[in-house]
């Protein structure tokens, strides 16, 4: 593979200010990519959301509870992240 084409597929973290980030996107990833990934992650949220929705939270053992949150956690800080990459990508090509 020509080394132009290597840099062009080459990952790059998703959150760039934490240093031991281990989720990676394509550096060449369009902004419509980043959006179609952060939709998906909303998406996932709120079936989360929904799972639980009906489940009296008193009820809820403090361990599904911790997990429960933390899946939002995670869903949410990813999709606004990729939300500024696509907002950063529209920016820079004057798409905005």
């Amino acid at each position: 593979m020509p080394p132009e084409k290597d840099r062009d597929s080459a990952f790059v973290p998703l959150h760039p200010d934490e240093p031991d980030c281990l989720m990676g996107v394509r550096k060449n990833a369009t902004a419509s990519d980043f959006h179609d990934a952060a939709m998906m992650r909303q998406e996932a949220a709120l079936g989360v959301l929904e799972a639980v929705s009906g489940a009296p939270v008193h009820e809820m053992a403090g361990k599904s509870l911790q997990c429960f949150i933390g899946a939002l956690w995670i869903l949410t800080t990813d999709s606004l992240a990729l939300h500024k990459r696509a907002y950063e990508l529209m920016s820079k090509s004057g798409k905005l």
